[in-house]
């Protein structure tokens, strides 16, 4: 019982971390693509929620025993490993969902250097620096897990 709550409590703040940066993400890139809309000053990002079980499921079974068994090597190592660790789990994942369920919650098909649309080259730094910030917050949500096992569990 006890590890559903941690799996639970993680995978559900992951999730939602997730998907807020991502709502942030693109509204940050879309000023760069489409320009700064001056008439309403908004700000409109992007989620697909197609990614909730990603974030939830990945981060926890993956993300987090890879940190835990890398953790001692110096951060520029760290960065390249979980560069291309998440590169691979976009174009899997863009894959996936691809061929099983014919979407494509991204398509990076028009931009300069993607993989078969899946991912794109100029992601690498991106998923580097988000990847040790989620190093952070893991770590954090580590040690806040027994306090909420003994608040929720039995």
């Amino acid at each position: 019982m006890n590890l559903l709550i941690a799996f639970l409590f993680r995978a559900i703040i992951y999730t939602l971390w997730g998907l807020v940066l991502e709502v942030i993400a693109t509204a940050v890139g879309n000023i760069f693509t489409k320009g700064w809309n001056k008439d309403t000053k908004l700000l409109n990002g992007d989620v697909s929620l197609w990614m909730a079980p990603i974030y939830g499921f990945f981060i926890f079974f993956c993300f987090e025993p890879i940190h835990t068994t890398i953790l001692f090597l110096p951060v520029y190592v760290r960065f390249a490993i979980w560069a291309f660790c998440f590169m691979a789990i976009e174009f899997i994942v863009g894959l996936t969902y691809d061929k099983l369920f014919h979407i494509r919650p991204w398509n990076y098909d028009k931009d300069a250097g993607n993989i078969c649309g899946y991912t794109k080259f100029s992601l690498f730094a991106f998923w580097g620096w988000g990847a040790l910030w989620v190093e952070s917050l893991s770590r954090f949500l580590i040690y806040l897990t027994p306090t909420v096992i003994k608040y929720f569990g039995y």
